[in-house]
């Protein structure tokens, strides 16, 4: 597993062509906040959401 940079628990995506399997390991994309923020728009950005009453225990 070390040859191809393996771990236990690794997420891979297995695949068969012409007979033989093929296992290729699958990276996290990593966001940050400054990407995801600079992605909103007016034609993208939902309303305000209402989850109801608050229980206590929210920070705030």
């Amino acid at each position: 597993m070390q040859k191809a940079a393996l771990s236990v628990d690794d997420t891979v995506e297995i695949a068969v062509e012409e007979g033989r399997i093929i296992i290729t390991p699958v990276k996290a994309v990593e966001y940050s906040l400054e990407n995801l923020l600079a992605g909103i728009t007016p034609e993208n950005i939902h309303e305000k959401v209402d989850f109801g009453a608050r229980t206590g225990k929210e920070l705030i």
